[in-house]
């Protein structure tokens, strides 16, 4: 499985949602969540990109490369950037400054 879908895992058991109300909210098929959480089917990047614009609590950049907390606070939320790349690109600029590599 990889390490997003290992993070989604850990977001679907800590968030408190069921995976029902997961699938709904995703508009995917009834089991859908479960398979991906148990590594029997894949998230493309459709999904991925619906999870991070619906559960705005969830950390895109701790979801898609590790980074931070899972959740962000609702200041956080606030004054995030509209677009998801701009914000994980800022944060993987911040990474390689800061060991150097830049």
């Amino acid at each position: 499985m990889g390490q997003i879908q290992e993070r989604f895992a850990l977001f679907v058991e800590k968030s408190g949602y069921t995976k029902q109300y997961i699938e709904k909210k995703l508009g995917l098929s009834n089991g859908y969540v479960g398979k991906i959480v148990a590594g029997r089917s894949s998230m493309s990047v459709d999904i991925l990109e619906n999870i991070i614009a619906i559960f705005s609590e969830l950390n895109p950049v701790w979801l898609t490369i590790g980074e931070g907390e899972m959740l962000v606070s609702k200041k956080q939320i606030s004054e995030q950037p509209q677009n998801i790349d701009a914000l994980i690109e800022k944060r993987l600029d911040e990474i390689l400054q800061k060991r150097g590599l830049v």
